[in-house]
């Protein structure tokens, strides 16, 4: 009888571990897309020897699923032209993480018979949109707060700060399609609602052609000599795509520039004679319509000295000439950057 009772019991457990290795492969396994659809999901399948490797693999497919590019420290994500507004912006975003990929989940199995683990990882499209949305509102004022400010500039007539403003909003747009392009492949139904900002974007580029073709400057000099800081101040600042007008009721701007030769004659009347030059110059661009000083600059050259007044101004006036190549346009630069 206690044979009996033993066999029964025994026959029971291997019945039990029969079924417990009969455990059913989950339908994601299968097919993801069975359980995760397209229309709410974005999900893949990995696999490896241990969890985290087939969540990595899960990761990585995912990231192909984006077109991108996946490397052994991470997923290198480039992303596509998912727009035609989009065409000359950054694409290139790096994903060390699951959490660089706003709302990952994971599900996992073992399957014992194969010794492997599987993930499924998907994303939920509607609550990726809700986390990311923020993070694309703040890059999307990040842009519109120079954009705006240039066209502001364009209606008040001073082309020279909306040149300024668009080219402040052209790296600034450049970050808000990045931040909406991985978005759009995601979520691409919400993404919607910024089509009107990224035609903003790609008009960047013919805005800032626009205001540079509306720069007329017109120079009101004194205390030159032989045109030395005239021709040199212009040229450049035509180097960097402002243009000059010699009619000053048709300018944008007028550039006024002082110079004083703070010549000094050592000896006078005797064959000792030198005359030293060190000349200072100051240097106001406004617009004359807002009354609005945009740029001032001043610069003292180093000592001409020579035993006549002629070479002395000659060289003194060279030496401010070298002075501005190095200066005028880093701080004019800096100044146009300015936030």
């Amino acid at each position: 009888m206690i044979k009996r009772i033993a066999a029964l019991f025994l026959a029971l457990i291997l019945t039990q571990f029969a079924f417990a290795k009969q455990e059913p492969l989950p339908q994601w396994i299968m097919d993801i897309h069975t359980i995760y659809n397209d229309a709410e999901y974005v999900a893949e399948c990995g696999e490896g020897a241990n969890e985290e490797i087939a969540k990595s693999d899960a990761l990585s497919r995912i990231a192909s699923y984006l077109q991108t590019t996946v490397n052994s420290q991470g997923v290198s994500v480039t992303s596509v032209n998912g727009s035609a507004y989009s065409m000359n912006a950054i694409k290139k975003v790096t994903v060390e993480s699951s959490a660089d990929l706003f709302g990952v989940e994971y599900e996992t199995f073992y399957y014992k018979k194969k010794k492997k683990y599987y993930c499924a990882a998907y994303i939920n499209r509607e609550k990726y949109w809700q986390q990311i949305q923020p993070k694309i509102e703040l890059k999307k004022h990040g842009f519109r707060k120079f954009y705006d400010e240039a066209e502001k500039m364009n209606r008040e007539s001073e082309p020279i700060l909306a040149r300024k403003y668009f080219i402040l909003s052209k790296k600034a747009g450049e970050d808000f399609l990045n931040e909406l392009s991985i978005s759009r492949l995601i979520a691409r139904e919400f993404t919607n609602i910024y089509s009107n900002d990224e035609k903003k974007v790609a008009e960047i580029e013919k805005n800032i052609k626009d205001a540079e073709n509306s720069i007329a400057i017109f120079i009101e000099i004194r205390g030159d000599y032989a045109n030395k800081i005239q021709s040199n101040v212009q040229s450049l600042f035509e180097s960097e795509k402002y243009s000059f007008t010699g009619n000053k009721k048709n300018c944008s701007h007028i550039m006024t520039i002082e110079i004083e030769p703070n010549k000094d004659v050592s000896h006078p009347g005797t064959d000792d004679e030198i005359t030293s030059v060190v000349p200072s110059m100051t240097l106001t661009l406004t617009n004359p319509y807002m009354k609005q000083n945009l740029f001032s600059f001043t610069r003292k050259a180093d000592k001409g000295i020579a035993y006549t007044q002629e070479k002395a101004m000659d060289r003194g006036y060279n030496n401010l000439c070298t002075a501005l190549e190095c200066d005028l346009l880093s701080a004019f630069q800096e100044k146009m950057l300015e936030e």
